[in-house]
């Protein structure tokens, strides 16, 4: 995620509850900090035993860490909460990753002895090499602020690609068309049996519709050549040399794991190159680039 100052602080400092409903979340809603509950919608009745109700998630007076990081978890609840709001990205990896590093409702993770840690789950502090997923913020004072954009310059990079017609592939909707015209019934029950066993949307069409729909082919789009430059050319993937008693199964562009605690290096190579020895008491020299996440 990029964003070019952190957000002033709103929503986390307020208290935050969550709508349940057979013991599923239906919605949150912040309010002042220790103001009363929301008003509980039609048809709901008090919360009993966490099943149904309003139900408060956290005091904002828990919040003594006040941390932005949170304030926009909470930003892309509200996004994701309104029918409106074009989703992205950005919201869809907060909303599936940061209750993983910080969750105020999750009673296993509360240090008592240190409220800095409270909410926080233990691998942040006793482990981070575990963990999958971070949010941080560079700013001008940390060490690697020298590589910032307004000390480096910027750099253009241009592609020029002829085969490009789309900016990006629409999405192509998962149902089944079934032409009705009266001779077909058993593709119309078997498209209604389907639905029923696997929830697969079934679309009946007459023959004067036939003409709606359009064959196309995938062409290259202008969303894919972006992605694709941006792992080429804003990746910074390390390089490694490895001298090693021969492995002579081993080849070019093969994808291979190295863990070496002394070098600190952990994680997926893939190998550029290597030479074998010709004498039955040499060893074999590696040479791999690490293989990162696609953008």
């Amino acid at each position: 995620m990029v964003i070019d100052k952190k957000p002033s602080l709103n929503l986390c400092l307020l208290d935050m509850y969550k709508l349940v409903k057979d013991k599923k979340i239906v919605r949150y809603e912040f309010v002042e900090k220790g103001a009363a509950a929301p008003s509980l919608p039609e048809g709901f009745k008090d919360a009993t035993e966490e099943k149904e109700g309003w139900i408060k998630v956290c005091s904002a007076c828990d919040l003594e860490w006040a941390d932005w990081r949170e304030e926009l978890y909470r930003r892309a609840l509200v996004n994701y909460q309104d029918s409106s709001y074009t989703r992205n990205t950005y919201d869809e990896e907060l909303l599936a990753e940061w209750r993983k590093l910080y969750d105020p409702d999750n009673k296993d993770w509360i240090e008592t002895t240190d409220n800095k840690r409270k909410g926080w789950n233990p691998n942040v502090y006793n482990d981070p090499a575990s963990l999958q997923y971070w949010l941080d913020f560079i700013d001008s004072s940390a060490p690697i602020g020298r590589y910032s954009v307004s000390e480096i310059g910027r750099r253009a990079k241009i592609n020029n690609v002829n085969t490009i017609s789309l900016l990006y592939q629409t999405e192509v909707p998962d149902v089944i068309y079934v032409l009705n015209d009266g001779n077909n019934q058993a593709e119309i029950d078997e498209a209604k049996k389907n639905f029923v066993l696997y929830g697969q949307k079934y679309c009946l069409y007459t023959p004067q519709q036939e003409n709606y729909f359009l064959t196309s082919t995938t062409s290259a789009t202008a969303f894919e050549n972006i992605r694709e430059s941006l792992y080429q050319n804003l990746v910074y993937n390390t390089s490694i040399s490895i001298n090693c008693a021969p492995i002579y199964y081993l080849e070019p562009n093969i994808l291979i794991k190295v863990s070496d605690k002394l070098s600190n290096i952990d994680g997926d190579y893939v190998i550029s190159q290597f030479s074998l020895p010709l004498a039955y008491n040499g060893t074999m020299s590696i040479t791999a680039q690490e293989a990162l996440i696609r953008v």
